[in-house]
């Protein structure tokens, strides 16, 4: 690991068990084994290093969901992969997507780094709220606009049904801290009820 690659990992580790606030470049740049004023070598600030780790945690959400070819940008071509989609599948890229956020290591410390910061820092609220919350309806709410077009669903406001599959999700991203057999039988009969719930008349 290059020395600007391990100042964001440790960065990132600090900062999701005692909040951004908390943690110091000196806190940083020894957690590194180097000195402070070399780490100003890479990065201007602290500030400079949240953001490089903003970066990195998404660059490696985007090699996640480009390696499962599954869409997650509005406009993305590929989402016309859940028309007909049967429920074998929908639940494997699920889970897909649930085992990433519960068991990727920076995913996980990412997640919990803006969960406790988010009360302290007025900008790291904001950017949890866009990235967690915000961005997935806005997206979520694009794919039921096109399955709905489709005459895959009923046909509602997408952003309605962006919420009602989302927000049992996003519980559960929040509730359990294991991936573990209890919480893939919820989302499993989470997303089979949602799609009866919401099926064309």
């Amino acid at each position: 690991m290059k020395t600007k690659e391990k100042i964001v990992y440790e960065a990132l580790t600090l900062f999701s068990m005692q909040g951004y606030n908390a943690v110091s470049v000196r806190d940083i740049s020894r957690a590194v084994g180097i000195k402070e004023s070399s780490l100003y070598n890479h990065f201007k600030n602290k500030q400079d290093i949240f953001d490089g780790v903003v970066e990195v945690c998404y660059e490696k959400a985007t090699t996640f969901y480009e390696a499962m070819q599954i869409p997650y940008t509005i406009g993305d071509s590929k989402v016309d992969m859940y028309q007909g989609i049967s429920n074998e599948l929908l639940m494997q890229i699920t889970f897909k997507i649930f085992e990433y956020y519960f068991c990727d290591e920076y995913a996980v410390k990412f997640r919990r780094m803006l969960i406790i910061e988010q009360f302290n820092n007025k900008k790291i609220q904001e950017l949890y709220r866009k990235l967690y919350m915000e961005d997935v309806i806005h997206f979520q709410s694009s794919i039921f606009k096109y399955l709905i077009s489709k005459g895959e669903f009923r046909s509602v406001d997408p952003e309605y049904i962006a919420i009602a599959f989302y927000s049992p999700i996003f519980l559960m991203l929040n509730q359990y801290d294991e991936f573990d057999e209890e919480v893939k039988q919820k989302l499993k009969r989470h997303v089979l009820e949602f799609k009866e719930a919401f099926k064309p008349e």
